[in-house]
């Protein structure tokens, strides 16, 4: 479902290395590396703003409700189409230069 603007089936970070959890609420987790792991973490969207840290088997939950995570799953369609249309009008710019119009 896409009620909410956030697409599903997004697949762990940890994909590369063997993850093959997916979640539908469009957030971009990392998965659990041991349920039983007590080690502390940070959010997974500290780069974006998050000061959490906490537990490891926490991480899921607080991500599933931290406005970083969700604004960074929001954003990151939004940050590509635009990189698309400037790379676009770049192209064009460079055109419209030599065509000297």
């Amino acid at each position: 479902d896409d009620r909410d603007g956030v697409s599903e089936g997004v697949v762990c970070l940890e994909a590369p290395r063997g993850c093959t959890e997916q979640y539908t609420n469009g957030l971009l987790l990392r998965a659990e590396a041991n349920d039983g792991d007590d080690s502390s973490c940070a959010c997974v969207a500290e780069d974006d703003g998050c000061k959490w840290t906490g537990p490891r088997a926490e991480q899921n939950r607080h991500g599933a409700t931290c406005i970083c995570v969700i604004v960074k799953a929001q954003i990151g369609p939004l940050r590509k189409c635009l990189e698309e249309f400037m790379v676009t009008a770049e192209g064009e710019i460079r055109e419209l230069k030599a065509a000297n119009i």
